[in-house]
């Protein structure tokens, strides 16, 4: 339960920067029709302060989907069409899978990429490391637990890795965008 607790903190913080940062390239890019009205970045910030409180009073995430027993992060928030994007992530599921989503912003259904290769399973990772000062967590010494390489064709956009427990069906999402090459 410590672990759930302490990397819930981590993920609404990195939740809510790879919210501002998928927000910003949609803007960049062209992406999504709120986009272009001008109203995403303004709500965008609403829900980072948001997350940001949260995180700061050590308090869970609030999205409804999210299974605190299979979380992860991308090592990369951004990487071009090409390159590849590393994931670490933690689980005691005897087993899971990795699918990747390009996000359309409710413009359409998500589109399903690719479905990845189970990785090994149970993922144990060893403990954050808390910065005493500020309370921060770094959790880059987790082992990669998997990757994707971005096709060179991909549109730019954001895109996401939904985790899902084959014991239980709980799912966690872990977002990343990719530009242009």
């Amino acid at each position: 339960m410590r672990m759930t607790v302490t990397f819930t903190a981590m993920t609404a913080r990195r939740a809510a920067r790879q919210l501002l940062l998928a927000t910003v390239c949609a803007g960049i890019v062209g992406v999504g029709r709120a986009a272009a009205q001008g109203t995403t970045t303004a709500q965008a910030q609403d829900v980072v302060a948001a997350a940001q409180n949260a995180a700061a009073n050590g308090q869970p995430s609030s999205a409804p989907a999210d299974d605190p027993t299979i979380n992860g992060f991308a090592v990369e928030d951004a990487v071009k069409a090409g390159a590849a994007v590393h994931f670490k992530i933690e689980t005691d599921a005897p087993a899971f899978s990795i699918a990747i989503y390009r996000f359309w912003n409710g413009e359409a259904p998500d589109e399903l990429i690719e479905t990845l290769p189970a990785p090994a399973a149970p993922q144990v990772q060893p403990p954050c490391v808390k910065d005493a000062a500020t309370g921060a967590l770094d959790c880059s010494n987790w082992s990669p637990s998997a990757s994707w390489p971005v096709p060179e064709y991909s549109d730019a956009g954001t895109y996401y890795a939904l985790l899902r427990r084959a014991d239980s069906g709980g799912v966690n999402h872990i977002l990343f965008v990719v530009s242009a090459p």
